[in-house]
C-alpha cells in the first residue's frame, strides 16, 4: 500500500506507540504494573526503548515489517551489546487493521547480554559513493531471519522479555521448527552447514530431550538420513561454539 511507503516514518511511531501500550494492557491485566518505559535522547548504540518489567531492565531496537513482506535480516549495531539485556523485537503488523503479531526475538534471558554478534556479516551502506562503491558500516552487523525466536503473542513475547526461565527446555516440536527454519531459509549451498549449526547450537538442548536425531528431522519435514548431519553438529558443540 502506497500511504506505508510514503508515511512510513509516521507508522513506525505509530507501531513503537502500539507496541508500548500492548505491553501496558497486558502488565494492567496480569495486575503488576510494573512495566516501565523510557527513551534515549541520544540514538547512538541501536536501540529505541528501556523497558522495565519484574524487575528486569531491557534496552530494545525494535524493528517492523508488514506480514507478507519478504524481509530476511535486519541490521543491528555492534554497540547494542553493551547494554543491559540489549535485544532486538521484529514486529509483524496487518497492513489494513495495524493488528500486531507475530513478534521476532533475538536475545538472550533477561539479565543476559544481546548474543555475540561480532562475528556476523558486516552491514554497508544502501547508496555507493561517486564511485558506486557500498562502503561497509564496521558497527552494524546483519542478523538473518533465522536467528531470531518467533513468538505468536503479546502474552508470549512480554513472556521472553521480562520472565527469566531457569533449566529452559525446548519440545520436539520447538526444535523441528527450529531447524526447518534453519534448513529451508538457508542460503544457495548452505543446507547442510546449517544442519550442522543446528546441532552446534542446540547440541544441550538435544540431549536434554533425549529424543532420537533421526525423530528431530522428521519433525523438521527433511529426509530422516539427515539425522546423521546433526549427530555430526552435536559433536562438533564439544570443540566449538557459536559466535
Amino acid at each position: 500500500m502506497e500511504e506505508h511507503s510514503l508515511n512510513s516514518s509516521y507508522r513506525e511511531k505509530l507501531i513503537e506507540h502500539l507496541f508500548i501500550g500492548e505491553l501496558l494492557k497486558l502488565s494492567w491485566i496480569k495486575k503488576d504494573y510494573s512495566v516501565e518505559v523510557s527513551k534515549p535522547e541520544v540514538d547512538n548504540s541501536g536501540y529505541d526503548l528501556i523497558i522495565e518489567a519484574n524487575g528486569f531492565l531491557r534496552h530494545v531496537q525494535l524493528k517492523t515489517a508488514f506480514v507478507g513482506a519478504e524481509t530476511s535480516r535486519q541490521n543491528i549495531h555492534v554497540s547494542l551489546a553493551k547494554k543491559q539485556s540489549g535485544c532486538v523485537v521484529w514486529i509483524y503488523f496487518n497492513q489494513d487493521t495495524l493488528e500486531l503479531g507475530p513478534f521476532l526475538f533475538f536475545g538472550g534471558q533477561p539479565g543476559d547480554p544481546l548474543p555475540d554478534i561480532s562475528s556476523f556479516e558486516t552491514a554497508k551502506h544502501t547508496k555507493g559513493d561517486s564511485s558506486g562503491l557500498k562502503k561497509e558500516r564496521s558497527n552494524v552487523r546483519v542478523v538473518k531471519k533465522r536467528e531470531f525466536e518467533e513468538y505468536s503473542t503479546v502474552k508470549d513475547i512480554y513472556k521472553a522479555l521480562f520472565t527469566y526461565e531457569a533449566g529452559l527446555t525446548m519440545t520436539l516440536e520447538d526444535l523441528g521448527k527450529k531447524l526447518h527454519e534453519m534448513y529451508f531459509e538457508s542460503d544457495e549451498g548452505e543446507s547442510v552447514a546449517m544442519i550442522h549449526l543446528f546441532g552446534v547450537k542446540y547440541a544441550k538442548e538435544i540431549a536434554n530431550l533425549g529424543v532420537s536425531k533421526i525423530d528431530i528431522a522428521k519433525a523438521a519435514g527433511i529426509n530422516e538420513s539427515y539425522g546423521t548431519e546433526i549427530s555430526k553438529g552435536v559433536k562438533l558443540a564439544r570443540y566449538v561454539r557459536v559466535k
